[in-house]
């Protein structure tokens, strides 16, 4: 997972009809440049995703804020690990026609519940 990579991902979702959701793990290795870069992403996946889950804890508050202040309510925005509660938030948009962005590193876990 890169900055670009992960912008390009965001940018190329708005494609998409139906509700969009992403699931995702902080970029931790972006030395000072990371408290803006993830509050910038925050923005951005508050412009196109309905649903935000933050895999790690760092920088969520970050992510947070930018979305937050791109429209995106307060508790459509998760900081969650477990894939039992992970399940249980995205359960509802398990439906045909919905997007589901996953990017960095993904708990097989996790990714086995989208099989």
């Amino acid at each position: 997972i890169t900055p670009e990579g992960i912008l390009s991902a965001i940018e190329f979702s708005k494609k998409f009809p139906g509700k969009k959701i992403i699931l995702f793990s902080c970029l931790i290795e972006l030395g000072k440049m990371s408290t803006l870069f993830h509050k910038k992403l925050g923005e951005k996946i508050g412009e196109v995703f309905d649903l935000c889950i933050v895999l790690t804890p760092y920088f969520f508050e970050e992510v947070k804020l930018g979305a937050i202040q791109k429209g995106m309510p307060k508790e459509n925005i998760f900081q969650e690990s477990s894939t039992q509660k992970i399940q249980k938030i995205i359960e509802p948009y398990l439906k045909k026609g919905n997007l589901f962005l996953l990017e960095g590193k993904i708990k097989k876990e996790i990714l086995n519940l989208f099989r």
